[in-house]
């Protein structure tokens, strides 16, 4: 692993460390079923640039994420119409899920939510005509 951003908070880098292995179990996954089941070859050699991220950046890392996290939200999404097994359509769907729970981590990082606690009643009135 590259050195961690040093103006990570609190949490941050134990949270990425997770996320690392959620990426090589979905890594994991797809590539035995690629290889096993569609009887194809993953593709060899593909390396990301990471040469234009600050890895000491907080900032850079977290841009860097939301930008990877978006992007397999949008193929996982996109490839689900390919996808001829109901087995294989479930756990993408699982792992799409899991993709979009990091986005949105991503995002409440890079800006804090600043919601409300809000009850039952006032959601409610909220949302009446």
């Amino acid at each position: 692993m590259k050195t961690p951003a040093t103006d990570f908070k609190a949490g941050e880098l134990a949270y990425f460390q997770q996320v690392a292995a959620h990426e090589a179990i979905h890594r994991d996954f797809f590539k035995a079923a690629l290889t096993n089941v569609a009887k194809v070859t993953p593709l060899q050699d593909l390396t990301p640039n990471f040469s234009t991220i600050t890895f000491t950046s907080r900032d850079s890392v977290l841009g860097t994420a939301k930008a990877f996290e978006d992007l397999g939200v949008a193929a996982y999404n996109g490839a689900g119409k390919l996808l001829k097994t109901p087995d294989f359509l479930v756990l993408a769907g699982k792992i799409v899920s899991v993709e979009a729970r990091h986005a949105a981590l991503i995002r409440d990082l890079i800006t804090p939510a600043r919601l409300q606690p809000t009850t039952r009643s006032t959601l409610r009135a909220s949302i009446r005509p």
